[in-house]
């Protein structure tokens, strides 16, 4: 591959649909709360973005990934939002590190990343945090037949005001070409220490190609929430461009 000029930073994304350079194939993450071991890779961006939808308001996430190097991953992003009865609010950033330590290998050993990161008590309105919150998770990843089947399993832990563990699990299967069904068990969440009720999570992603994918997915939690007086339920719509190298 040719090296590519400082302007190329700024075309990337106009460019992430024609992109020709090979990027690592899309996977399970965010909005799914169990993440993949991998990373974007060496002298790549990723952007995801997502809204999630529930009883109580509308939510905007929006995270942006770069790959210094090949087995590092660096993440930053912004979440806002209107929520019922108190407003419109915003908060961040989410600040994270993600180290792939062992590559998945197809249809043999998992691979194994570790990440950890930090949510300040900073922002405005409903979504400002009362207290920061820090988490760490170690994550694996199962590759069999060519990514016919993605198996992803994390365990960590996340500190505020309320310390837990966070568990989940969760694959991906190829339906017909680029359309996929996806699902997850969860008990917990790095990025928020008050989600402690089991959840699951279910729906479809649609890989377009290496470089662009959208998902839509319905969850819910499987006890009622404190204060509630049943089950969460909620959906999400959302859309993962990832560049070409950058140079």
């Amino acid at each position: 591959m040719s090296p590519r000029r400082p302007l190329r930073l700024v075309a990337a994304l106009a460019s992430l649909v024609a992109a020709s350079s090979v990027a690592r194939p899309a996977a399970a993450i965010r909005p799914f709360v169990t993440d993949d071991a991998r990373v974007v890779g060496g002298k790549l961006v990723q952007l995801e973005t997502w809204v999630y939808v529930d009883r109580d308001g509308l939510t905007h996430n929006a995270l942006a990934a770069f790959g210094p190097t090949k087995w590092l991953e660096l993440t930053t992003g912004v979440v806002h939002g209107y929520r019922r009865g108190d407003g419109y609010g915003l908060t961040g950033p989410i600040l994270q590190a993600k180290g792939l330590l062992l590559a998945a290998k197809e249809n043999d050993h998992p691979g194994f990343a570790v990440a950890g990161g930090v949510l300040p008590a900073v922002g405005f309105g409903s979504f400002r945090p009362s207290a920061a919150t820090g988490f760490a998770y170690l994550a694996a990843t199962e590759n069999l037949w060519k990514e016919a089947m993605l198996i992803h399993a994390n365990v960590g832990f996340v500190a505020s005001h309320h310390r837990g563990i966070t568990l989940g699990i969760g694959t991906q299967v190829k339906v017909y070409e680029g359309l996929h069904a996806v699902g997850e068990f969860v008990f917990g969440d790095p990025y928020n220490a008050e989600a402690r009720n089991p959840a699951i999570q279910l729906g479809g992603r649609y890989l377009f190609s290496d470089h662009v994918q959208m998902d839509a997915t319905f969850g819910t939690t499987l006890t009622a929430p404190a204060g509630m007086a049943g089950v969460a339920p909620w959906g999400t719509l959302g859309l993962r461009l990832v560049s070409g190298e950058l140079w």
